[in-house]
């Protein structure tokens, strides 16, 4: 069988117009929920960067939505998030999450790691390994 890259497009551009509606319900459905985990990893392809970007929804409903984009801005997060976004946005340290309007939680995973690093460095600080104590106290309660 012979395609031929003409029509490779053709059918990708349908198959794109055909989940638009799909993809607008799920992004409703992330835009609507109370908590959403965001988190955006590198996938490089014929020599160019990009990211896929997921957002997660909780419980037996659960919404998980992918998008590629080339950029890793925070015009991304906006742009699946949308303007009616207005609950917990749960994510990593990474700064395109910063700007978005709406309670943040950071992972603990990432918080965790972040917190051994400064441990290690800063071994002599009693104030700093009190308050990493703390946190980690915290932690295992939750």
């Amino acid at each position: 069988m012979t395609i031929s890259e003409g029509e490779i497009v053709y059918l990708l551009n349908q198959v794109y117009k055909a989940t638009q509606e799909e993809v607008a319900k799920l992004k409703g459905e992330i835009q609507g929920s109370t908590t959403v985990h965001g988190d955006e990893t590198g996938w490089r392809q014929e020599g160019q960067n990009g990211y896929i970007w997921a957002f997660v929804t909780p419980g037996k409903q659960a919404v998980r939505y992918y998008e590629y984009d080339r950029s890793r801005s925070q015009s991304v997060v906006r742009g699946i998030l949308g303007d009616r976004f207005r609950g917990h946005l749960v994510s990593d340290f990474y700064a395109g999450y910063n700007d978005y309007g709406c309670q943040k939680q950071r992972c603990w995973v990432h918080l965790i790691r972040l917190i051994h690093k400064r441990q290690e460095r800063y071994l002599d600080n009693q104030e700093l390994l009190a308050w990493i104590q703390a946190v980690r106290g915290l932690y295992d309660e939750a």
